[in-house]
């Protein structure tokens, strides 16, 4: 029970303060991600589509797992007009 009300407390803290930050005029945000795809469901579709190609095709399954990172910065205006610019790498 007391981890609940810490964690509601926290929670609160973390929303009321960034409804507080929505009215600066200036802000700087960074992303990261971590993301794979298996191509598993899709073998049969592929295998179907490498049979019509004339050259022979392999048939990929997996692909290694997908970082990506990007920052921003930008200034606000007026309420719904931002100005800005970023980096994203992936």
């Amino acid at each position: 029970m007391r981890k609940r009300i810490i964690y509601s407390i926290a929670l609160a803290v973390l929303l009321v303060s960034a409804q507080n930050s929505l009215g600066q005029d200036w802000g700087l945000t960074f992303s990261a991600g971590v993301a794979s795809s298996q191509m598993n469901d899709l073998k049969y579709l592929q295998e179907h589509i490498l049979s019509t190609y004339p050259v022979e095709g392999k048939i990929t399954s997996s692909f290694p797992p997908f970082t990506s990172a990007s920052i921003t910065m930008f200034k606000q205006l007026y309420d719904h007009i931002r100005i800005g610019g970023g980096y994203s790498y992936s």
